[in-house]
């Protein structure tokens, strides 16, 4: 089953309306695959999230943001994988989905790292 399936397995066939995405400094923390690695894609660009002012193609991605970057739908995968980031570099973005459409959410960003803390 692909990533996008189980994912709407999750939540009874539609997409999921949430994401989390993780940004770190994956050169100086231990942002790496066999620390936490969740059942499904978090690529955020699997999921069209606009993380990235540009298209990145996939050799970029992987050499340069596959350890930095990650996108959760739910806020504990989220958080289990920045447990294992370097918290000084740490980012934390949300976006909602609106009308299929992605939306920058600062006020739930806010909301997350006060469950964090």
């Amino acid at each position: 089953m692909n990533c996008v399936k189980w994912l709407r397995s999750l939540t009874g066939g539609a997409p999921p309306a949430r994401f989390y995405v993780v940004i770190s400094d994956g050169q100086e923390s231990p942002f790496r695959e066999d620390k936490y690695t969740p059942p499904y894609d978090t690529d955020p660009r699997v999921h069209n999230l606009p993380v990235f002012n540009r298209a990145i193609p996939d050799l970029e991605f992987e050499q340069d943001y596959r350890s930095s970057v990650r996108a959760f739908p739910n806020l504990s995968d989220a958080f289990e994988f920045a447990g294992h980031c370097n918290l000084v570099n740490l980012r934390l973005l949300v976006f909602d989905r609106v009308n299929d459409e992605w939306i920058y959410n600062s006020g739930e960003v806010e909301k997350a790292i006060e469950q964090l803390i």
